[in-house]
């Protein structure tokens, strides 16, 4: 009995120690697959963040390239030749026809790469960064477009683990303060310009139409816009003289309000009335158009307004003068275009409206007020002045060319 409880114990450690034998290698292999996994999916991470670095890098990189080629033009006085071959090299090396750029110093591509590098290396990670293509192109302004192509190599000796991703990328990159090299070379380097975008979507328009009107002069008359559209009191707002008054029912307005209508410079009404004794009170208004029913929703208070015959105009025109903003227009020189000191563009070109009076004296002349057309106004013919401009500042012009593609023709005078 004693021999069988013996010989049954021994049999029963047996089995019991197979079984840890069998279940303890599972084990081990099953943590080390995990371990596996874990590290895998650790550098999928990290390649995934080195993609998201890579678009930020370009980024910075050539904005910085693109105030560093500006700054060339400022330091030499000279145009270059071939704008965009450099703003790649400064974006790739940080350099300027060999010579480092202080500007780019720890901001070149290369410099990214090498922190990356070194970054994945103290990772137990090996990394290879190959730049296959790199283009930049202008675009429609503030922004020029950037393409590149690049091949990551990332592999991971410990888990085995290689991932080989091709990326490609469109960025536009916004160009927004840079300093204008034409302005600069045009002005033989004694004024600058910087980029600022236009808050504004067009020239000029018109906004809405009426179905009578008086002038106390000629037959238009232009000032800001003041919007009491839901016949809200006209007596608290200052500076009358200067205003256009838009109400929407200009008789349902008291006595009171009426006599204050008579301060502003211009009075729109959407419903129609007698603009020679509005609301049969004899009151005396210096300009005005009745029964504007329908006006653009681009109509804001404190934009400039021309009224023109029984039409309204919105005119941006002057406060992109007085702004020195740039705009889109597609027949001027785009932003290589201006490094290389072209006046004719292709497409995608940048303009903005020059204040004569700021330019020294020997450059000053009668002409379109357009930059471009301004260094160039022999090939764009006859000039004119623009109601709601010219009014202000009597030297204003613009080229019929542009009048005519702008469709302004009916605010020149």
């Amino acid at each position: 009995m004693r021999k069988g409880f013996v010989y049954t114990f021994f049999v029963l450690f047996v089995i019991s120690m197979l079984i840890i034998l069998i279940v303890l290698p599972l084990n081990l292999r099953t943590y080390r697959g995990r371990g596996q996994k874990i590290r895998t999916d650790e550098t999928d991470y990290f390649l995934k963040s080195i993609e998201q670095d890579m678009i930020r890098a370009y980024d910075i990189s050539t904005k910085r390239a693109a105030v560093a080629l500006s700054n060339a033009v400022v330091s030499s006085g000279s145009a270059l030749s071939e704008p965009k071959t450099d703003l790649i090299e400064l974006i790739q090396e940080g350099t300027l026809n060999g010579s480092q750029s202080t500007i780019m110093e720890d901001s070149s591509i290369q410099d990214w790469k090498e922190k990356i590098q070194t970054l994945a290396q103290i990772s137990g990670y090996s990394l290879d960064i190959t730049l296959i293509r790199l283009i930049a192109n202008s675009s429609i302004f503030p922004y020029i477009s950037l393409n590149y192509l690049n091949s990551i190599n990332l592999s991971d000796p410990r888990s085995k683990s290689s991932f080989n991703p091709l990326e490609s990328i469109n960025s536009l990159i916004n160009i927004s303060e840079i300093e204008d090299p034409l302005f600069f070379l045009r002005t033989e380097g004694k004024r600058t310009s910087a980029y600022t975008q236009c808050s504004y979507s067009f020239r000029a328009k018109q906004s809405g139409t009426g179905n009578s009107n008086k002038y106390s002069s000629s037959n238009w008359t232009s000032g800001t816009a003041a919007l009491f559209l839901n016949n809200e009191p006209v007596s608290t707002t200052t500076n009358r003289e200067t205003k256009i008054a838009f109400v929407k029912d200009i008789c349902s307005y008291s006595d009171f309000e009426l006599g204050y209508l008579e301060d502003y410079l211009g009075v729109v009404s959407q419903t129609s009335f007698n603009v020679s004794n509005p609301c049969n009170k004899g009151l005396v208004l210096s300009n005005a158009i009745s029964g504007v029913f329908v006006l653009d929703n681009t109509l804001k208070a404190n934009l400039t307004v021309v009224l023109v015959g029984n039409n309204v105009w919105i005119n941006n025109i002057y406060n992109e003068l007085i702004e020195n903003c740039y705009f889109y227009t597609s027949d001027g020189p785009n932003f290589f275009d201006r490094f290389e000191n072209k006046l004719v563009g292709s497409h995608e070109g940048i303009g903005h409206f020059i204040n004569i009076l700021e330019l020294p004296v020997d450059l000053q002349k009668s002409s379109s007020a357009l930059d471009f057309v301004y260094w160039n106004d022999s090939a764009y013919g006859t000039t004119h002045r623009i109601m709601g401009v010219s009014n202000v500042e009597s030297w204003f012009k613009l080229d019929q060319i542009h009048i005519d593609l702008w469709n302004i023709s009916s605010l020149t005078y």
